[in-house]
């Protein structure tokens, strides 16, 4: 008899452990919306098809507002997109903060769930930080525990970066260059451009593959490699090796409907891998330059471009200031401009196959940054005012020492409270038992 009480008071003290520490948006009903631009802000080039928003670019994907504390994100993949060294890789961002960074794993799709401390209006931001060619990914559905969603505010600029690995992160996140390229170390996030783009609170989009070139994507050989070219990835939404039941993501184009204010082509460092300071393959080079801009100046009429060059290296960059003088000359197109940025400081180390780390990024954006206040006198960000903004929101707002704890998953504490209350109401069972 004592002993059948003793098992229900265990069992007792489990079912009210569980009751006491499940999180409320377990128990309340949720809302599911569709990825459409009427709920969602889409952060770069996407494609919404099937009712499914499809992307896959460097720092791309969505960002929406809700009145609540608990939101789901439903995320399926290509073919390519779930391992945990080579998968799509995601950040989400609850407030501004990271909640969520990890390569995709839970085939065939994964839910990502974001719960806030408190109930109030949030901010949700999912981006793939991985590069568009190794794979993509959908989003199917969000549901909070509030009856409506909407895209979060516009940029006070919007921003094209086009590039090859540097702007993807290529290795960004690899502790030596004796690494070689997975999506697990790269991240678009720690890259010159979304730090750039950052900075102004500028909306922005990432056309970069890595390998890309103008005349030859990378080669070890004497012969161009064709292979690789941004001339026949501009104009899609993203080119991938990836593919879904309904293929790959290139048969889908882009339609280029707003323009960006400003253009960033960082192209050149893969073509001196086949030009290396040949005259004749650097004149081939040039050609296939100033075609470049020609196709990206057809699409975007009105834009600034900014063309850079540096970061591993400058060689081809006295040809892009000859093309760009060239075409000013010739076109009378005065919205065309020449930056070079700043080579990486072997001081500061260097990532996956000699890729820029965090740091070398850091330097080179605040080398643009400068450059875009100068030719076009953006000055939306000042660091002062905003450290001063922090600081003063910082001493009003209520203790958050553990605030990136609670908007992340909390499955894994809710376990730890289950076990601890259901001890806690067992040793009180056992006492009164003693008792008995």
């Amino acid at each position: 008899m004592k002993r059948n009480s003793f098992f229900s008071a265990f069992l007792a003290a489990v079912m009210a452990a569980s009751a006491l520490t499940l999180p409320a948006a377990a128990e309340d009903k949720l809302t599911q919306f569709k990825p459409t631009d009427d709920n969602v802000k889409y952060i770069g080039r996407s494609v919404y098809s099937n009712d499914e928003l499809w992307f896959g670019l460097t720092d791309s994907g969505v960002s929406f507002d809700f009145t609540g504390k608990h939101a789901e994100m439903n995320l399926m993949g290509d073919n390519a997109a779930f391992s945990e060294r080579d998968g799509a890789r995601i950040k989400v961002y609850a407030d501004g903060e990271v909640v969520y960074d990890k390569c995709l794993t839970e085939y065939p799709f994964e839910t990502i769930t974001v719960d806030f401390d408190k109930e109030g209006e949030h901010t949700v931001k999912l981006l793939k930080v991985s590069e568009c060619a190794n794979n993509t990914v959908l989003l199917e559905n969000i549901f909070t525990d509030s009856d409506s969603i909407k895209p979060s505010a516009n940029g006070s600029h919007l921003i094209e970066f086009v590039g090859d690995s540097i702007t993807c992160g290529y290795g960004v996140d690899a502790d030596s260059e004796q690494e070689h390229f997975l999506t697990s170390t790269e991240d678009g996030t720690k890259t010159y451009a979304y730090k750039t783009a950052q900075h102004f609170n500028a909306d922005y989009s990432m056309v970069s593959y890595s390998g890309c070139g103008a005349v030859s994507a990378y080669t070890t050989g004497s012969t161009p490699n064709t292979q690789n070219l941004m001339k026949d990835f501009y104009e899609l939404v993203g080119h991938s090796y990836g593919s879904t039941g309904n293929g790959s993501i290139d048969i889908n184009k882009w339609g280029f409907e707003t323009s960006p204010e400003l253009i960033v082509i960082n192209i050149g460092t893969n073509d001196n891998s086949y030009t290396k300071g040949k005259a004749d393959r650097v004149e081939e080079f040039k050609s296939a330059y100033t075609d470049l801009i020609k196709q990206i100046r057809g699409k975007n009429p009105d834009s600034e471009i900014l063309c850079v060059l540096g970061l591993m290296g400058s060689q081809l960059y006295p040809a892009i200031t000859e093309v760009v003088d060239s075409y000013k000359s010739e076109s009378g197109d005065s919205k065309i401009n020449c930056l070079e940025l700043d080579s990486i400081d072997p001081a500061d180390g260097y990532g996956a196959d000699y890729h820029p780390k965090e740091v070398s990024h850091e330097r080179a954006a605040g080398t643009l940054i400068k450059k875009i206040e100068e030719l076009y006198g953006w000055t939306d960000h000042d660091p002062a005012m905003q450290s001063a903004k922090k600081a003063a929101a910082d001493s009003t707002a209520p203790d958050s020492s553990s605030a990136a704890d609670s908007k992340a998953s909390v499955k894994p504490i809710v376990v730890i409270c289950i076990s601890v209350g259901a001890l806690l109401l067992v040793l009180v069972a056992i006492r009164q038992k003693k008792k008995a």
